[in-house]
């Protein structure tokens, strides 16, 4: 690695002396210099300060890699990074307004007491855990008893919150921990006895119930909570009625056997 020649006061400069600076100046490639500012000891002024006065475009610095792309730079504009990576450190009290971060990794970091002001642009996408799933086989909910519904149809799953295999086809698992938004909506088909319900539990147990008194009409319940759930822990949706004999449960798409949840952030 190519180093700087100290130049001993009361002696001539030697040629290759200001040509390394030349060489510096230039941008020479191979006689580049490692600049270290470690040794500065100075309370009042920043080890580094680049100012360019020329008041359009401002530009400040920027760093360049070997195939000449810009990493970083400085200007007007504010400071665009090429690629962000933060890596088990943290982002506090910062403010994201008007900005974009764009193919970045985030990977086991903090972003505490921080405002991101995401608007309505399209660069600007944030993807949240949510899943929606059906039903396209008409259940049927038992007379006098809860009837947990399995869903076999995902409409869309973003974070593996739903399995339509087998027996984990009633169950929805949240993926972190934090406040969740739930809800399901089922259509029974007419009958004019008894009640109808709606229920959803977390773990197997009830966490939000809705029921009426049948009318002798299709009846559509919905039913939604929002909920503060840990990781692993798992929804399902549970129907009961006490018409006299099993009814059926439509699948219509919208209203009929469905189910959707949806984080809305840590608590």
């Amino acid at each position: 690695m190519p180093s700087l020649n100290d130049v001993v006061a009361g002696s001539s400069a030697d040629s290759s002396c200001i040509q390394q600076v030349v060489d510096a100046l230039k941008g020479t490639a191979g006689k580049g210099v490692p600049i270290s500012v470690t040794a500065v000891n100075d309370s009042g002024n920043f080890a580094l300060d680049v100012r360019n006065q020329e008041t359009v475009n401002g530009r400040a610095f920027r760093v360049r890699d070997s195939s000449n792309n810009t990493q970083i730079q400085a200007d007007a504009n504010g400071v665009t990074i090429n690629q962000l990576v933060v890596s088990s450190g943290s982002i506090t009290g910062s403010t994201f307004s008007g900005g974009l971060i764009k193919n970045s990794t985030l990977s086991s970091v903090s972003i505490g007491q921080s405002t991101m002001s995401l608007l309505a642009a399209s660069s600007n996408v944030v993807q949240v855990p949510s899943v929606r799933a059906n039903n396209t086989s008409t259940p049927t909910a038992a007379n006098g008893a809860l009837t947990v519904l399995n869903f076999n149809r995902k409409l869309w799953d973003n974070d593996s919150l739903h399995s339509t295999a087998g027996g984990a086809s009633s169950r929805f698992t949240a993926s972190r921990a934090g406040l969740w938004s739930l809800g399901a909506s089922v259509e029974f088909e007419a009958n004019s006895s008894g009640f109808r319900n709606l229920t959803l539990l977390v773990n197997s147990s009830a966490i939000a119930v809705v029921q009426v008194v049948n009318a002798g009409v299709t009846t559509i319940l919905n039913v939604a909570a929002d909920w503060q759930l840990a990781t692993s822990d798992t929804v399902s949706v549970a129907v009961n009625q006490n018409s006299g004999a099993g009814l059926g449960v439509s699948t219509s798409v919208g209203y009929g056997c469905e189910f959707w949840m949806t984080y809305r952030g840590a608590t």
